[in-house]
């Protein structure tokens, strides 16, 4: 009985370890290739995508050496945001 008993204990244990060195195995990818892919055309510009916060925390007010600035945080990521796009150039850019 106690042979069984342990045996039971064993395949579940075994089985359990299994189950979590699949489930946890980290998944690697590599995608270097999509900032030094040669594509011989200098036409085909690189996608970037901005995601920007703009849930509730985002309408604080922002404070600089404790002077109110007079915007929120989303006003300064929108300056921000702004003064990027005036520098960007030969970009296909999309905003979420």
């Amino acid at each position: 009985m106690k042979f069984a008993s342990f045996l039971h204990q064993l395949r579940s244990f075994t089985a359990s370890l299994a189950a979590a060195t699949l489930v946890l195995t980290p998944a690697w990818a590599d995608d270097t290739e999509i900032f030094f892919a040669d594509t011989g055309n200098e036409n085909i510009w690189p996608n970037v995508l901005f995601i920007i916060d703009t849930s509730g925390s985002m309408d604080e007010v922002v404070y600089e050496n404790g002077v109110s600035t007079g915007k929120d945080r989303l006003e300064h990521v929108q300056d921000g945001f702004r003064a990027v796009l005036d520098r960007l150039s030969n970009v296909n850019v999309g905003l979420m």
